[in-house]
């Protein structure tokens, strides 16, 4: 048996990066596409991933707040000698849900080199930021749920980004030859 030792250089830091995004600002129940662009080619294939937080304006969480391929967290890769991160859709943007809630959706990357795993992300990433401002409440639907003779009941689906509403005014016009 012998021993071996070896010493290498680090790899290239890697050059910055930013976030495509289409649209702004943000509404509830929204899917906009995202993207993200290094500032320059790096000459070793990366992998990494974009993972979703969310800072709630209601101390409400939103579980809808996800990746429309499901969930916070997305993997990516960006070839060797390329700049575009690459989805599991294989596409260069993914599109993610807006929720609900008021708050602020954040975006942040992490990097690794493929070969070696070595970890290129910044101590501190920027991160991409979305509003989403709080709102007057929004009717989804109104339906007739059930009636008798002297009353009905009506099944109202709606949301209200800054999740409280404390009053419904319903106005009711009768239609000529009904009896109200």
């Amino acid at each position: 048996s012998f021993a071996l030792a070896a010493s290498a250089n680090p790899p290239a830091a890697l050059p910055d990066y930013r976030f495509e995004q289409l649209g702004g600002p943000y509404d509830a129940l929204q899917q906009p596409a995202i993207g993200l662009t290094l500032s320059s080619a790096y000459p070793l294939a990366l992998t990494g991933a974009l993972t979703l937080t969310f800072n709630s304006e209601v101390f409400a969480g939103d579980p809808a707040i996800q990746f429309a391929v499901g969930g916070r967290t997305v993997s990516f890769n960006i070839p060797a000698g390329q700049t575009k991160a690459v989805f599991p859709n294989g596409s260069t943007q993914i599109k993610l849900q807006t929720g609900t809630v008021a708050g602020v959706i954040s975006v942040t990357p992490s990097f690794v080199t493929v070969d070696g795993g070595l970890v290129l992300t910044p101590a501190t990433p920027p991160a991409l930021n979305m509003a989403v401002a709080q709102a007057a409440p929004r009717l989804i639907s109104l339906v007739v749920g059930s009636r008798s003779a002297s009353s009905f009941t009506l099944l109202v689906s709606g949301y209200a980004t800054g999740r409280s509403v404390t009053q419904m005014d319903l106005t009711f016009t009768p239609t000529s030859g009904e009896n109200v």
